[in-house]
């Protein structure tokens, strides 16, 4: 785990949130976005928005999110991502990428042999989306409160 905590396959992801949570689908990342982006598309960009979710963190007194361009961070989403990257599985053993560039986190959506997840990068003001392998490629997850309403 460590700094940048756990990281899952798609399909473990699925089960690795506590009971009366549950992982978010598309759906709830752009129902999240309607109250801070200029727009929104389902397996789509969400413009304007990556700054709503990040942390303006120092490591060993670094700071985690540098920009080529100006993003105003104010975690507004309250999510507080970090660059933590992604990794990817080879012979069973996972290899750590682009954890000063990427935060992604897996969403419930699937088509096929890949799982949806939703990401932002260190050089857009958009949170961008995309599917990849499930069994090959590891992200941590952030789960959502499932509804109490009858």
């Amino acid at each position: 785990s460590g700094v940048f905590g756990q990281f899952y396959n798609w399909n473990e992801a699925l089960v690795a949130c506590p009971k009366g949570w549950r992982l978010p689908s598309d759906d709830d990342w752009i129902a999240m976005s309607s109250k801070f982006s200029t727009s929104s598309q389902k397996y789509g960009e969400i413009k304007n928005a990556s700054g709503r979710l990040m942390e303006n963190i120092h490591f060993n007194y670094e700071r985690m999110w540098t920009f080529e361009r100006y993003v105003s961070i104010d975690n507004r989403a309250r999510l507080s991502l970090i660059p933590s990257g992604f990794a990817s599985s080879y012979e069973g053993v996972l290899d750590f990428k682009h954890y000063t560039n990427y935060a992604a986190l897996w969403t419930s959506d699937s088509n096929g042999d890949t799982g949806g997840f939703r990401y932002i990068h260190r050089e857009s003001d958009d949170v961008h989306f995309g599917f990849f392998d499930k069994e090959e490629f590891y992200l941590p997850v952030r789960c959502i409160r499932e509804s109490t309403e009858n």
